[in-house]
């Protein structure tokens, strides 16, 4: 099948355990490669409010780059797998959680159609406060509108191309409002190789 560059997200708002939610982060890192996925890279860790705004604590969220020759399909169930290892529920669409780990991207793949992603891409936010999509979608259909996934992003692949559109990373974060660049907060450095789950 040959090795395949991924990107995933992480993201938590909620302590676990005496761990808080950038320790949480961290642990999935540790977690990701415990399972032998091969982590190249990791982004900074950024403080965002939870979506919609007043819907419980901020977020830590983080970007790491991997590589390896597992299906996109074998990779999100092992990153389901994860989750329900830190606990994480799903009572609502948008609900506070111990960690959220998102398949952003897998080797610039278009999963199941282009047609199928434009829907997903377009749902106007009221609609997908209430429907979720019942299959697998790569790239992720929301990315592109998420500072907290572009700024990352861009801080450890400034090259990469969103396979719909063709725009670069550094024009989908020109087209986000202000507002959403403005809060953001990095609070820690990015970190390369094998210690990336340290944060520092």
């Amino acid at each position: 099948m040959g090795s395949k560059r991924l990107y995933i997200g992480i993201g938590s708002n909620l302590a676990l355990a005496g761990q808080s939610p950038i320790e949480l982060c961290q642990s999935a890192v540790m977690a990701m490669r415990a399972l032998g996925i091969h982590i190249e890279q990791c982004s900074s860790w950024y403080r965002s409010p939870a979506y919609p705004a007043g819907n419980g604590p901020d977020f830590i969220n983080g970007v790491i780059c991997a590589q390896g020759d597992i299906s996109a399909r074998e990779l999100l169930e092992q990153l389901h797998r994860i989750e329900n290892e830190f606990a994480r529920m799903r009572p609502k669409r948008w609900a506070a959680r111990t960690l959220d780990l998102d398949l952003l991207d897998h080797d610039g793949a278009i999963v199941p159609d282009r047609e199928t992603l434009h829907h997903w891409m377009t749902l106007a936010p009221q609609d997908a406060a209430h429907q979720t999509p019942d299959r697998l979608l790569l790239p992720h259909p929301r990315l592109h509108e998420r500072a907290f996934v572009l700024v990352p992003l861009a801080q450890i692949a400034p090259d990469w191309q969103h396979p719909i559109s063709g725009r670069s990373v550094q024009e989908l974060i020109g087209a986000l409002p202000a507002a959403d660049l403005a809060a953001l907060r990095k609070i820690t450095p990015p970190d390369k190789g094998e210690d990336c789950q340290s944060g520092h």
